[in-house]
């Protein structure tokens, strides 16, 4: 095939009133029109003409299928959720609220029940302001569960979007239980305040919706902060977090704050404006920050400070509390079993072996962990075991892996969970083998011990929304529950040679068996209890009683003594209890009493995360959390010595207890089915008194209520008959709690967003045909684009549709998107059509195609994507006479694959900034379904990674490659930027046309040049920029103006090349070769130029009225030879 032919259109005859346009040769033909439907055509003799016409009408007729680089460094990557199993939903109708539950969950879902109601009504006080609608409480067994909800998980395509999405405010909260009844409790109570924030803030019609959700952004201290006020009460863990974080001064700068730090800070600033100002400051603040969509005009117009002001009083109040917090206590030293800990790593487990020279523990990198061995002998450390994800976007489980060493040494044993089920597996120190098996019987494991002969252990663990303690043996494989209650039970130990179990419980009665209420006591506090397991007795003695404090984490220390952890003076700190007994009484047999004494071992200025006594080697293993990371240590134990004296007070304890001396015993709530107080005569009020205070003004005409209160009035009506006036209970916990009805879930859908934008790409973009050279991609311009997203309450069936509107009204597209997510196999059908029209031609063109698409994720972060497709497009000649009429519609076929590996963990921390790793492998095959000898194959990888540099300041890097072969190829274009407004081609770059190319694409960025700096069927690039958000840095405040706050300056390089042949040095690559045409010669010049060539710079970005918009500056490097700048102007997100 000669050069000659590739430059222009191959075939173009007129035969029986006929025109054929074709690329390559007569067995690829493309479309047939009739002459006299081309009438205005006249110019055809020219083959310039020709070639152009063919050109504009293939770039639409050619194949649509979603290529990877089908536009340069546009790529799709996205999460998943991972489902093991099926779960059948039941759900039942409470007042305010529906609870959502599944096999083993109807416990939490009553005691979600009994507690929300009494929680919203608070809340909502609290900031004034009434819920709309229902919630609905979205109930797992356990995190692990929890974490394979299809519910939050977005798609790429819509984090890509460059313009503002409109979500729609729901009511769905999701729990998990943990084993701790006030944990999930306070899950409760934070789920109910963000959807009453989410619904003052983001709520309204959906003009003010699309405006806050574009112009309003709020701190992660803000939000997060008043959540954690709303669900929690100020506590020693707290205390203990911000103590740190104002002593090392990490928080003198809340605004910076992310993740655990600006939730502690937001909390403590929350607490400051309440308790300076009054509690109505909440609700007025959220209102003038909504109205004002600005956190600074909120403060301003509400305390009469600004955030700078509100910040150093704050400061100056907790320097003033905390700054000399550590006078007079044990300081806890940095140096342990790590020099450098990590700050973002959770250490846990923290246990030596009995001959004190062997410590394992855990580590945990945001759910990726791993099982460490220390050595002490050899001061060498051996990773065991290794397993998860990192994952930016879930929640660490930090429940796992749960490590016990065995009374030999010899061993440890490790339970963990893993796809679904809990796995028990052991470590020999002799064979260095790990194995292990499943686990079954329990839902969750929380903590576990052997005995001291190695055959039983002792753990606290979940069923049925209950954690109890039972002891489980490991020959028979069978297990026997000590406790069964609705109290938690935790921390179980063998002691006295297995004899006695202690463990740490909420519980009230000391008596096993007879107390079934399902309600929190009053003072939810945890106190060290004794079981005697010999004689099996369901007497429990206690270690502490204690009505304000906790202890926890009970164990032996010595022959004399029990461990616990207790926060009694503000401070988690070691206590003791000296264990000794003495006659009670006679009668057949001798009857001894328990008497118990309690001091404190240590004074220490930090919180005791955990402990772990090996009192066979007089060992302690513990750990602090001090500067804003856990820290490890391993000592010896101290000699007890009794002591009378108490601990100083923090001053939080001190303000607690002096705060509990002021108020009247509490009274623990009555549970369902008891019999209800003696009601209170009201006395005599007089009827004509009116109260000037309170007032309001009648309406002549009573107002009508909408229909969507009077069916929220009779969903109430009904749901109060069913629970209240049923003589008899319709429904029962295991603790014989009366219970609404029970009621199958069924999938119905909603609306969850709504897109409404100018947009200048094509829905369906795709690989364009092959043009010979030139600017090679078509802009649409700015059309409207709308878009619908429904979902069921799951998000585990999806329905998205969407239309483009053209300026005539005639070139539109559309689609709809079903997908399934229910089961591990995601699957996903697509249908897509565009109609354009072409008058000038006299014809108009429809396509369609129908694409099929499966994936199977591995976890959270990784997947194998395939999918399969077909395409058909449909020329029609418009009827402007006779023989147009009677010609026949003209049509291509084609068929594709593909075949993707996509990993993506990364986390959003800005517009355009990532911290993460994202890549994706892949390989594509398209075939013209009525042509035998077509296809073509396509290889390709694009590798990211963002590292945070300095808080906002983020280092973004990435490796990109192609390639193409089979009987067509894709010639790939290097050069310049993605969404280029202005797009150059540089024709100097000579083409190989004995390639046999098909398609195009460019390959981007290498910024510096045109397009087409470098040209082949194969490339490879690396690019690299530094992102820089200037203002977000700078200025320790929130900012109004979204430009300003996403205004970031970029320093980047990019190198790259693209070539033919084996290497880009081959020297039959085009690039080194130069045709020169001197009638009557044909003259071939070879030289050796540079294939790699280079660009660097600097860039502007921001946002304006929802559109990313990038200008750069950028100066190539070509042969050695630094070239004159380019300025780009561009849209869209990364790279």
């Amino acid at each position: 095939m000669s050069t000659r032919d590739r430059n222009s259109v191959d075939h173009f005859f007129n035969s029986a009133n006929l025109v054929t346009f074709a690329l390559s040769d007569s067995e690829h033909p493309v479309f047939i029109l009739p002459v006299t439907s081309m009438h205005r055509m006249t110019a055809f003799s020219t083959p310039r003409l020709i070639r152009k016409v063919c050109i504009f009408l293939l770039m639409f007729f050619s194949l649509s299928v979603r290529g990877q680089f089908y536009n340069g460094y546009e790529m799709q990557f996205g999460k998943n959720r991972v489902q093991y199993d099926d779960r059948f939903w039941t759900f039942m109708k409470f007042k305010n609220f529906d609870t959502y539950y599944y096999l083993g969950g109807l416990e939490l879902a009553a005691f979600t029940g009994k507690t929300a109601d009494a929680d919203l009504e608070e809340i909502e006080k609290l900031f004034d302001y009434k819920l709309d609608g229902r919630i609905q409480f979205i109930i797992y067994n356990k995190l692990s569960e929890a974490k394979q909800t299809n519910i939050g998980l977005e798609t790429d395509d819509l984090n890509n979007n460059t313009g503002g999405i409109t979500k729609i405010v729901g009511n769905k909260v999701f729990l998990y239980f943990t084993g701790d009844h006030e944990l999930f409790r306070r899950q409760i109570r934070a789920g109910i305040a963000r959807v009453l924030i989410d619904q003052i803030m983001y709520g309204g019609d959906v003009k003010e919706r699309i405006q806050n959700s574009a112009l309003l952004t709020l701190p992660d201290w803000y939000i997060n902060g008043l959540v954690s006020y709303v669900s929690r009460n100020w506590d020693v863990n707290i205390d203990n977090r911000l103590r740190d974080g104002i002593v090392s001064k990490k928080y003198l700068k809340f605004n910076h704050l992310t993740g655990m730090d600006a939730q502690v800070a937001g909390h403590s600033i929350w607490k400051y404006i309440i308790d300076t100002y009054t509690e109505s400051s909440v609700s007025n603040l959220l209102y003038m920050t909504r109205v004002n969509r600005n956190i600074e005009s909120g403060f301003m117009y509400v305390l009469g400070l600004n955030i700078k002001e509100l910040s150093k009083n704050w400061r100056d109040s907790m320097v003033n509390i905390y700054g000399q917090s550590d006078v007079n206590r044990d300081s806890v030293t940095t140096l342990g079993l790590l020099k450098k800990p990590k700050i973002n790593i959770l250490y846990s487990q923290l246990k030596t072996s009995s001959d004190g020279r062997y410590t394992v523990y855990v580590s945990n990198d945001l759910g990726k962990y791993k099982v460490r061995l220390y050595d002490s002998e050899k001061k060498r450390t051996k990773r065991i075991l290794k397993s998860g994800y990192r994952s930016y976007t879930q929640e660490t489980d930090q429940s796992f892996p749960l490590i016990a060493w065995h009374p030999t040494g010899k061993l440890f044993a490790v339970i963990r969970e893993r796809k679904g089920f809990l796995w028990l597996g052991t470590y020999s120190l002799e064979s260095k083998k790990y194995e292990e098996g499943k686990l079954f019987n329990f839902e969750k494991v929380l903590d576990f011990a052997y005995s001291d002969d190695g055959l039983l252990l002792v753990m606290s663990a979940v069923q049925k929304g209950q954690s109890d303690i039972y002891v489980y043996n490991l020959r028979t494989r069978t297990y026997e529950q000590i406790t069964k209650d609705f109290y938690d039970d935790l921390n179980a130990r063998f002691i006295n040679r297995s004899s006695a179990i202690v463990f740490s419980s909420n519980r009230v009665n000391d008596t096993l068996g007879v107390d079934k209420k399902a309600v929190l006591p009053a003072n939810n506090n945890f106190d060290v209890f004794y079981y005697d397991y010999s004689t099996k007795s369901t007497l429990l003695k206690r270690i502490t009683n204690t009505a304000d404090y906790n202890e926890t984490q009970p164990m032996q220390y010595d022959s004399a003594h029990i461990a616990y952890l207790s926060d009694e003076n503000g401070i988690v700190n070691r206590y003791l209890a000296n264990l000794d007994s003495a006659l009670a009484y006679v009668d057949t047999t001798e009857h001894y009493r328990m008497i118990v004494e309690n001091f404190p071992l240590t004074n220490y200025s930090r919180n005791v995360v955990a402990q772990d006594i090996n009192y066979s080697r007089t060992r302690v293993s513990q750990i602090f959390f001090k500067e804003g990371r856990l820290r490890m240590k391993v000592d010896y134990l101290t000699k007890p010595v009794l002591s009378s004296s108490m601990l100083p007070r923090t001053l939080y304890r001190n303000e607690e207890e002096r705060k509990a001396s002021l108020q009247p015993p509490a009274i623990t709530p009555q549970p369902s089915g008891e019999s209800p107080p003696v009601e209170q005569q009201n006395p005599a009020v007089d009827s004509n008194k009116v109260d000037i205070d309170n007032y309001i003004f009648q309406s002549d005409f009573p107002k009508s209520k909408s229909r969507k209160e009077k069916k929220r009035e009779a969903e109430m009506q009904q749901t109060e008959t069913v629970a209240q006036t049923t003589p008899a209970p319709v429904n029962q916990d295991s603790l014989n709690s009366i219970l609404p009805k029970q009621r199958n879930y069924e999938t119905a859908f909603s609306s969850t967003y709504f897109v409404s934008q100018l947009d200048n790409t094509l829905l369906n973009q795709s690989y364009q045909l092959f043009t010979g050279g030139g600017a090679i991609y078509y802009n649409p311009g700015l059309n409207g684009f709308f878009k619908l997203g429904i979902s069921d309450l799951m998000e585990d069936f999806r329905i998205t549709g969407g239309f483009k509107l053209a300026g005539d009204l005639n070139s539109n597209e559309y689609f709809l998107s079903y997908e399934n997510l229910k089961k591990r196999f995601d699957k996903q059908i697509t249908f897509y059509r565009q109609a354009l029209l072409l008058p000038e031609y006299g014809a108009k063109l429809h396509s369609h195609e129908l694409r099929f698409q499966g994936k199977w994720p591995f976890s959270d972060v990784s997947a194998v994507r395939g999918s399969v497709a077909y395409r058909n497009d449909r020329l029609v000649a418009l009827a402007t006479d006779y023989n147009s009429l009677r010609f026949p519609n003209q049509y291509l076929h084609w068929l594709s694959g593909r075949l993707e590996y996509v990993f993506d963990n990364t986390l959003p921390t800005g517009v355009n900034l990532y911290n993460g790793t994202r890549l994706k492998i892949f390989g594509e095959y398209f075939k013209q379904a009525d042509i035998s000898k077509t296809g073509m194959v396509v290889l390709g990888t694009d590798i990211r990674h963002y590292q945070k540099i300095h808080r906002e300041i983020i280092w973004a890097n990435r490796f990109a490659s192609g390639t193409s072969f089979g009987e067509e190829r894709i010639i790939y274009y290097l050069g310049s930027t993605d969404n280029w407004l202005v797009p150059r081609f540089n024709n100097e770059t000579p083409i190989d046309f004995s390639q046999n190319y098909y398609f195009q694409a460019l390959a981007t960025n290498l910024r510096g040049f045109e397009q087409n700096i470098r040209n082949g069927n194969t490339f490879a690039l690396i690019n690299s920029e530094l992102r820089v958000p200037v203002f977000r840095y700078l200025l320790n405040r929130p900012i109004k103006s979204d430009f300003v706050r996403n205004f970031q300056i970029v320093g980047f390089g990019d190198i790259g090349t693209a070539w033919n042949g084996i290497s880009p040095y081959d020297s039959t690559n085009a690039l080194n070769k130069r045709t020169v045409f001197q009638q009557p010669f044909l003259i071939t010049i070879t030289s050796q130029n540079e294939p790699i060539v280079g660009g660097f710079g600097f860039g502007l970005r921001s946002r304006l009225l929802g559109y990313f918009l990038r200008a750069d500056w950028a100066w190539g490097v070509q042969n050695r030879e630094v070239l004159p700048y380019r300025f780009y102007f561009s849209l869209g997100l990364d790279f």
